[in-house]
């Protein structure tokens, strides 16, 4: 349950304590009900060894998983205001993986780079502050 909850022009923001090993998959759901073109971090996964976030990033226009390091895994998506979009996250011991799917469109599209685990994460967060 989160320790943090608050809803806003923004978006809903919430954390909780994780415990999410280093070689992980995932998916959620985030909903894009206004379209901003600035950079929008929709969650973000810390650990000892550093973060892992989802943004929006316009200068590429597209999604993108970054770490504390700088390095991306890039998904264009085009991005439409109303539209539910399903994220998958995976991190392997040799491949960090995104991936997006829109339910509007059908669209899916996915990324992938050749980056290690950063380890555990402890704390996870939605559009944190």
């Amino acid at each position: 349950f989160p320790t943090r909850r608050s809803s806003d022009l923004n978006g809903t923001k919430a954390k909780w304590q994780v415990n999410i090993p280093s070689e992980f998959s995932s998916t959620f759901d985030v909903r894009l009900d206004t379209l901003l073109d600035e950079p929008i971090v929709y969650l973000a996964m810390t650990g000892d060894k550093g973060a892992l976030r989802l943004i929006w990033s316009p200068d590429v226009g597209a999604f993108a998983l970054e770490d504390d390091y700088g390095r991306r895994v890039v998904t264009p998506l085009v991005r439409r205001a109303g539209d539910l979009i399903t994220f998958g996250i995976c991190q392997t011991p040799t491949m960090r993986c995104l991936f997006a799917a829109s339910i509007q469109t059908g669209v899916i599209a996915s990324g992938s780079e050749p980056f290690t685990p950063l380890g555990a994460f402890t704390s996870a967060q939605l559009h944190p502050a």
